[in-house]
């Protein structure tokens, strides 16, 4: 099952069961997300303890108060031991005419059971938070979350041979236009022709932020169809650091190679990039997600991309050029990925 799919199923307002269209959409919902977090848990071995998803959530809440109150109550499988505590003691009878609770039976670990509360823990003591539904945000946000365990820190992603399928396909959330854009990102390639490591497409614009490369010195970067040239120094067989910004209210561009600023240019002055982002690493977008040509393919190396929402200062490039500052849109270690075709990943040596 892909992201897309995912997130597909659960954009869904209504769904029908073997007995006919549920009654509450989100119950379906929910039963779904659980399908896609088992599906996740069988491909990327992402396994938590009780207290490793109470904590987790703990963390998530003080980070996105708005978005943590729509995920919903994780369970863990309950299971069969001797005894009767806490977790596993038969629950005592209802008081009189008080309507029994419905209890779960055989919950897979990280299945969501029910709309309802969600409990955390704060030290001792747990807290719960307000009930409220579950959205294809939620969604979306969960699969984010739960993918950071899966994080690219110290690997890169090998593309082995020039070919028109390979490619990474990146997730970021971007919910309002960018006026603003900064990308930094490490490649490695001993290619003498074209080729592109950063292609960013919008709707009607395949080219809204594009890194293209022509050896041994041409640097072409793209914003929103129009192509500016920079001359740099040529390429030797090493790893490349590059950083580019666009600032949309002056139209500067800043080019940044291992640290090393090249004279300001401007482009597309008081424009900006539509939210509907396609971020593709390895090919050219001609097309959203594809019109892909090999000719203009990376074989070669891409680590440590980073992508922020604001112009990065010439301090900010040097502690992105030593590893020490991360992106607040596109963030290496906790990437939100998919890969495409013949692309590896591997430790970065």
């Amino acid at each position: 099952m892909s992201f897309i799919e995912m997130v597909d199923i659960l954009k869904r307002a209504e769904y029908d069961g073997k007995h006919g269209p549920y009654p509450n959409s989100n119950v379906r919902k929910a039963k779904n997300m659980a399908k896609v977090v088992r599906s996740l848990h069988r491909n990327f071995g992402v396994r938590r303890s009780k207290d490793q998803l109470r904590k987790r959530w703990s963390n998530l809440n003080l980070r996105e108060q708005d978005q943590y109150r729509t995920i919903k109550r994780v369970l863990q499988k309950r299971e069969k031991r001797l005894g009767t505590s806490e977790d596993t003691r038969d629950p005592l009878p209802p008081k009189e005419k008080q309507i029994p609770t419905p209890q779960p039976e055989d919950v897979e670990e990280g299945e969501v059971y029910d709309v309802g509360e969600i409990v955390t823990t704060t030290g001792d003591v747990d807290v719960v938070e307000e009930e409220t539904h579950f959205t294809s945000a939620s969604a979306q946000f969960l699969i984010g979350e739960i993918m950071v365990c899966n994080h690219m820190e110290g690997k890169v992603f090998v593309f082995p041979k020039e070919t028109n399928t390979a490619h990474v396909i990146l997730r970021p959330t971007i919910t309002k236009p960018l006026k603003k854009v900064s990308v930094c990102l490490r490649s490695y390639t001993d290619l003498s022709r074209p080729y592109t490591t950063f292609s960013l497409a919008t709707p009607g614009k395949d080219n809204a932020f594009l890194f293209y490369l022509q050896p041994p010195n041409a640097f072409y970067m793209h914003v929103n169809q129009e192509a500016t040239h920079f001359k740099t120094d040529s390429e030797t067989l090493d790893w490349r650091h590059i950083c580019v910004t666009w600032d949309s209210d002056t139209g500067v561009i800043q080019l940044w190679v291992n640290g090393k600023l090249y004279p300001r240019k401007a482009s597309m002055k008081g424009s900006s990039i539509a939210p509907e982002v396609s971020i593709v690493l390895g090919q050219d977008q001609d097309s959203i997600g594809g019109g892909f040509e090999s000719v203009q393919s990376l074989v070669g190396e891409i680590s440590d991309v980073h992508m922020w929402d604001y112009i990065l200062t010439s301090e900010d490039v040097k502690k992105a050029l030593y590893g020490d500052f991360h992106g607040n849109v596109i963030v290496w270690k906790s990437l939100v990925y998919e890969i495409k075709g013949e692309v590896l990943i591997q430790p970065k040596l």
